[in-house]
């Protein structure tokens, strides 16, 4: 089953990343979503909304701006 413990384990997993690859993957997911609605008219609004707000949350926190990696 899968706990709450693992749940919250992505949200570690995520927070560890570089903040580059972070924005990348936003990115890629808004890009996608984007390549989908003009070349193949198929309207993906998850893609849009989940890269949108991983964008978001994506850029440094104060702890890297300081130059602090956990």
């Amino acid at each position: 089953m899968f706990g709450i413990s693992k749940f919250f384990g992505v949200f570690t997993w995520w927070a560890g990343l570089d903040w580059t690859i972070r924005l990348f993957v936003a990115g890629a997911l808004i890009a996608t979503s984007t390549a989908l609605y003009f070349l193949a008219d198929t309207l993906w609004v998850w893609g849009w909304i989940i890269g949108g707000i991983l964008f978001l949350c994506g850029g440094r926190s104060r702890a890297e701006k300081n130059g602090y990696r956990f």
